[in-house]
């Protein structure tokens, strides 16, 4: 049975119930839906996947052109700030 199938019965199941036979309905709707999502689980599965394609290698290159690349010492001929450039924290005495 295919996946479209399932669907339809999950469907037609749902439609067709009446308020004494609800739970059971919405057992079999379950079900059939379940077995539509195992048949083809791209059409009728719960999880989404996200496909993200591309570079990005522009953004590294934008990062490091920028001019505050510059002013924190990412280009040029100091790749880390002075050593009085760095902030310093005194440590927090435990109680």
């Amino acid at each position: 049975m295919s996946a479209g199938s399932w669907a339809d019965r999950a469907t037609q199941v749902a439609a067709d119930a009446q308020p004494d036979t609800v739970q059971v309905a919405k057992l079999q709707h379950d079900a059939y839906k379940w077995r539509a999502a195992m048949a083809d689980p791209k059409a009728w599965g719960d999880r989404k996947q996200l496909e993200v394609s591309g570079s990005v290698a522009h953004l590294h290159l934008a990062a490091l052109q920028s001019p505050r690349a510059a002013t924190i010492g990412v280009i040029g001929a100091h790749a880390l700030p002075e050593p009085e450039q760095i902030p310093y924290a005194e440590p927090v005495q435990g109680e």
